[in-house]
């Protein structure tokens, strides 16, 4: 106690700089941990980015192999070449939108909407259906779906704590002098998104 009544002598009379020095500590804490938070968001949205790139991958191979493995008989390979379209208009939309992270979700969700659209149609086509090219894919897809799932509750998750992490005080003091906005978009379901897919049925002969 003795080694101390110095300091405890000194900030007796200098209260000022010592209230100061904890204050600006106080910040850099808050500040530093709301950083922590915002750069969990951004791994978050940077995981489901790798998945999505990864389902790409995925279709761009069925499709590529598809054509040496079908025997172009009409009604089949038109609609090869018809969901081959769609999928490029997907993979076009993720270039130009996976740049933000609400456009990385709208993605997500095209992306996911597209495969069950495709999984019917390949399900309403015995031909299709038993490519094992076709089988693998559909069977990988669903493997990657639950682990982007995992990944979508985690975003979710982290999303929040941030949020919260803003608002209360006095974090929101800290937030709003540097300006750590809300500016993420949470996972939803999307129930409307959900009703609009429709199973591809197979033209009578």
């Amino acid at each position: 106690m003795e080694a101390l009544a110095p300091v405890i002598e000194f900030v007796a009379r200098n209260p000022i700089p010592f209230i100061a020095a904890i204050v600006v500590i106080f910040f850099v804490l808050i500040y530093n941990n709301l950083v922590a938070k915002r750069n969990r968001i951004d791994k978050s949205l940077s995981n489901i980015d790798t998945f999505l790139q990864q389902r790409l991958d995925l279709m761009t191979n069925l499709f590529m192999n598809m054509d040496t493995a079908l025997d172009h008989e009409a009604d089949v390979y038109a609609q090869v070449v018809k969901e081959r379209t769609g999928f490029n208009q997907i993979k076009e939309l993720y270039q130009t939108a996976k740049t933000t992270g609400k456009g990385l979700i709208e993605c997500d969700k095209a992306i996911s909407q597209f495969m069950q659209g495709a999984r019917m149609t390949f399900e309403n086509y015995p031909e299709l259906k038993a490519l094992d090219i076709v089988s693998d894919v559909m069977a990988e897809n669903t493997n990657m779906e639950n682990q982007i799932n995992a990944a979508r509750r985690q975003y979710n998750s982290n999303v929040t704590i941030y949020r919260n992490a803003i608002q209360m005080f006095p974090n929101n003091i800290v937030a709003g002098i540097f300006r750590f906005t809300d500016s993420y978009e949470l996972y939803r379901s999307d129930e409307e998104a959900r009703a609009a897919v429709r199973p591809t049925k197979r033209p009578r002969a």
